[in-house]
């Protein structure tokens, strides 16, 4: 209690003087032009003075000085006399200081005191917390706290005799005191609780609140990473078919390994970083729409194969493709057909017929008996420029769209083609091995090697 009530004395200097105060957010602290305090032992012998007459002392100066804007702080207020007339006088000193208006602190033992809140209004009454037998510090307003005097005597190690019978000569009124005290007890240890789940209940919603912004600063990066990435890429990308471009028209003129190889780990060194142009647009499989048997397409070599095992926790599923088991994500496959079923998209060709689909073999090249030719198929290398996808086409549509893409091939000068048919129900690629030995544009064909693709590709030297 003496400390609080130093505490209070200490913030209304401070105010005077114009300094900060140390106290919670919402406190007030008045000016008060004059502070009066009566704490602590002020008797002397020189002056005849005992403790209970120095303690009147001091009381009287504040009934003579006291008024509005006055802090008055009185510790153990008319004690060290007899308790019953102590209390009494105690009560006719502070109901004359009210009537001179100014603010009074007063701590007190007597039970006479501690009842003014409930019959005077211009009275409050507040406890100190305690917890297990020790003091927190803290106030608890609205509370009639009990005096601890039998706690602390066994704290301070005053024999049990002694405490025993000390409780036989308070009879009844000692049992009524150790259950209130039980009672304020754990009513102070409820509030300590209820205070912890509280604060930690802030910090579980101040860190929610940081893990939620850093969520959402995390998104709004990705998506610039994500829009940048694919710009860079479109960039490389269209760098890169200029380069492989110009490498193909020079091969035409000036052929050349060199110039072959270059081409090819120029490409390679895009493909490593990114995904062909093709699957930028493409959303990744769902792991729930696999099954084993499916049909898809592998978008980082260009291949089909059939679902071999349905995809891990991880999107890790096995792919067999021309008999090999291969181990892929689902982020690397499209779907192209469920298991038992057809292709889910037939496009429609826009080109007008074929004439060479419709002069049957007449004109055509036997497909494989130039070996210049075989040599060009070998040095062919797969660009988005250079590929026909055929994946999805009806088969009476194969011919004009061959014959579209081969003729539009020879005119940029571009000496192979890529004709992509996927593996699907097999009927588009049936089709292109019985039309391409037939089609005048084609010097020689054969299936695209696994560097180039797979068999799901047919490579074609142009004429």
């Amino acid at each position: 209690k003496t400390v609080a009530l130093k505490s209070v004395g200490l913030a209304a200097l401070l105010v005077q003087h114009g300094c900060w105060v140390p106290c919670a957010e919402g406190s007030r602290m008045d000016l008060f032009t004059q502070i009066f305090a009566s704490i602590g032992d002020q008797q002397t012998v020189e002056e005849d003075l005992s403790s209970f007459s120095s303690h009147l002392k001091t009381l009287n100066l504040m009934l003579e000085q006291s008024q509005e804007n006055t802090l008055l702080l009185l510790d153990e207020i008319a004690s060290g006399t007899d308790p019953a007339q102590g209390a009494v006088l105690a009560q006719a000193i502070l109901e004359q200081l009210l009537d001179q208006d100014p603010r009074v602190v007063v701590t007190t033992h007597y039970s006479q005191l501690k009842a003014l809140a409930t019959v005077d209004p211009r009275f409050a009454v507040a406890a100190m917390q305690y917890v297990d037998g020790a003091p927190t510090y803290k106030i608890l307003p609205g509370v009639t706290g009990e005096s601890h005097a039998f706690s602390i005597a066994k704290k301070m190690g005053i024999l049990d005799t002694v405490l025993t019978r000390a409780e036989d000569l308070m009879g009844e009124a000692a049992k009524v005191t150790k259950t209130l005290e039980a009672l304020e007890e754990e009513r102070s240890r409820a509030q300590v609780a209820a205070e912890e789940a509280e604060r930690a209940q802030d910090e579980l919603e101040r860190k929610l609140k940081m893990l939620e912004e850093r969520e959402e600063q995390i998104k709004t990066r990705s998506k610039e990473l994500e829009k940048q990435g694919a710009q860079m890429f479109l960039s490389k990308l269209k760098e890169a078919e200029a380069d492989i471009g110009q490498v193909v028209k020079g091969l035409q003129q000036n052929p050349s390994f060199k110039d072959v190889d270059a081409a090819r780990e120029l490409l390679d060194q895009v493909r490593n970083s990114v995904d062909l142009e093709d699957d930028m647009s493409a959303e990744p499989l769902d792991m729930k729409d696999v099954a084993v048997g499916d049909t898809v397409l592998l978008t980082d070599i260009g291949s089909e194969g059939t679902v071999a095992s349905t995809p891990n926790k991880k999107g890790e599923l096995q792919v067999s493709v021309g008999g090999l088991n291969l181990r892929t994500n689902v982020d690397r496959c499209e779907l192209v057909a469920k298991s038992g079923s057809k292709p889910a998209a037939t496009k429609k060709s826009n080109r007008p017929p074929s004439a060479m689909s419709k002069a049957g073999k007449k004109g055509g090249a036997s497909g494989g008996n130039n070996k210049m030719a075989k040599k060009e198929l070998a040095k062919a290398v797969r660009t988005p420029g250079n590929t026909l996808d055929l994946r999805g086409f009806r088969a009476e549509d194969v011919g004009s769209e061959v014959d579209y893409f081969l003729d539009k091939m020879t005119r940029a000068s571009i000496p192979t083609a890529f004709i992509l048919t996927g593996h699907g129900t097999g009927v588009i690629k049936k089709v292109i091995k019985e039309y391409l030995p037939t089609c005048q544009y084609v010097a020689a064909h054969a299936p695209a090697t696994f560097e180039q693709g797979g068999d799901a590709l047919t490579v074609v030297a142009i004429k």
